[in-house]
């Protein structure tokens, strides 16, 4: 088949659609299968830009936008992704980062940008654990050190007039 530059959405959707396929298939180090990647790639970069989407998904949830497009449940990527269930819910609960390998895997899987999923995000269990670690007594002495705080830049502003 002859490839050409994307134009239409409709050209989009059909070369998505090969993608797949070429993915379904395990034809991820044939040209063909990466020309398609690379006039997706243009594409999509192309479109986000115009249309100020560029860079703004956070990785969990373009892969659970995908999951859900795919009618994918956690154990069903687990098994694509030959990982633990328990090992991929905690990544899409946030609670442990994409590897290199797992995004790497994700890439060629969905047919993404690698550097779509290795994008910066914020991991929940860290908020967890900067929440579990504060025992009552520091609260009470981190509160009054904020008071003290507060009254030394109240201080330093009357001071300044």
């Amino acid at each position: 088949m002859k490839y050409t530059v994307i134009k239409t959405s409709e050209q989009y959707n059909l070369y998505c659609d090969l993608l797949e396929e070429m993915a379904d298939d395990d034809m991820f180090e044939t040209d063909e299968f990466e020309l398609l990647e690379l006039l997706i790639e243009v594409y999509d970069s192309k479109n986000c830009d115009e249309m100020g989407l560029n860079k703004k998904v956070n990785p969990i949830d373009l892969i659970l936008s995908i999951m859900e497009d795919h009618k994918m449940n956690t154990r069903g990527l687990a098994d694509k992704l030959k990982k633990s269930e328990g090992y991929v819910s905690n990544i899409l609960n946030k609670k442990k980062p994409i590897s290199k390998n797992v995004a790497i895997q994700l890439s060629k899987l969905f047919a993404l940008q690698l550097d779509a999923l290795l994008r910066p995000y914020d991991l929940e269990s860290k908020k967890i654990l900067h929440v579990e670690r504060i025992t009552a007594k520091e609260k009470i002495y981190r509160d009054k050190l904020l008071a003290e705080k507060d009254k030394q830049i109240e201080l330093k502003k009357h001071e300044v007039f």
